[in-house]
């Protein structure tokens, strides 16, 4: 008998991602791309996004499509999924030309079920030459709030891939951020073309989050006493520039805490290496700018502290949610001086 697409997605849930139910709002995603809708989701940072189409993914034939910004968070869902038993890979600058042929060698020999982007890397021809010869069942857009002028984060490169639109006709499009005000989500509907969408609006509460505000007053002895009393749980620290993060960084490792610093002026392999050992736990903090984090996909990131005030309240909400995406109790404590 042939299973309804509700209950290949619910087996998927379960015997790929090990988990027993659906949380809201995604099983409603789900139906509305496997019967070819286009849809754009709004969920809050770790309330589940990714599975929303990385469940479809597995239950259409042919591959999907993902298109993300973040090179690191692209590094870290194909390493997930691999370790799931899922085949995954994904196209960037910090790969190798041998490495990203081996990738391209794989989705033409119908291998690969995601094939994860950054934008640059869509929009040229060689790889719209590459993709005329696989089977697209699905796209999906990460972070769409970046297509946006009136976005938060902005990306020029964004607004090209309204095309891919017009050259997949007959494809689901799926759009998904964590932050868009209604202008925001008006301009991803246009920008990328959706035609009649399935819109979900998740809540934007985060009940195992506490949010604290505290004056500067000797701001180092009040991190260290807060990232003291936290006792060896993974946290991140944001500052505004690299100079602060350089400085904290080493005032923090001079008081014996396990801490590495990280921004855009390092080199993408020290960065790697950063991130490897924040993700395996063999760091507890790490000091960083905004550079760092965006869609860092670590459950147990106990504590986010905002050293500095964050660039807007966008910001702040995306940055915050990267902690507790296990659900389970985390803070948010952001230091002003008025």
């Amino acid at each position: 008998m042939a299973h309804s697409p509700v209950t290949k997605a619910k087996e998927v849930l379960h015997n790929v991602f090990g988990y027993h139910a659906f949380r809201y709002g995604q099983s409603e995603v789900i139906e509305a791309i496997l019967s070819g809708q286009d849809c754009l989701v709004l969920m809050s940072t770790g309330s589940g996004k990714s599975l929303c189409y990385q469940v479809p993914a597995l239950c259409l034939d042919g591959i999907t499509l993902v298109i993300s910004p973040l090179i690191s968070l692209m590094k870290d869902q194909v390493d997930q999924l691999l370790a799931n038993g899922v085949e995954a890979g994904y196209l960037n600058s910090s790969q190798t030309l041998e490495e990203q042929q081996q990738v391209e060698q794989k989705a033409l020999s119908g291998q690969l079920k995601l094939l994860y982007l950054s934008p640059e890397k869509v929009m040229t021809s060689h790889f719209f030459q590459l993709i005329s010869h696989c089977k697209i069942s699905l796209i999906a857009v990460d972070e769409a709030h970046c297509i946006s002028q009136w976005g938060h984060d902005f990306r020029p490169e964004y607004t090209l891939l309204g095309g891919l639109r017009k050259t997949f006709k007959n494809v689901p499009l799926v759009a998904l951020t964590a932050t868009a005000d209604p202008t925001t989500r008006l301009d991803i509907i246009q920008h990328l073309h959706l035609q009649q969408p399935h819109i979900h609006l998740g809540s934007f509460d985060r009940p195992n989050i506490r949010y604290t505000v505290q004056e500067k007053f000797k701001p180092i002895e009040q991190l260290v006493k807060f990232i003291s009393g936290q006792k060896g749980k993974s946290g991140i620290v944001y500052c505004n520039s690299r100079k602060k993060v350089e400085e904290l960084s080493q005032k923090l490792a001079e008081r014996k805490f396990s801490v590495m610093g990280y921004h855009a002026g390092m080199t993408i392999e020290e960065r790697k290496t950063v991130q490897n050992a924040f993700q395996r736990d063999n760091i507890q903090i790490v000091i960083a700018t905004v550079a760092f984090g965006m869609g860092i996909n670590k459950s147990n990131v106990r504590f986010v502290v905002h050293f500095d005030l964050p660039r807007s309240i966008e910001s702040y909400y995306q940055e915050t949610g990267r902690a507790g995406r296990d659900e389970l109790f985390s803070e948010a404590i952001l230091f002003y001086d008025p």
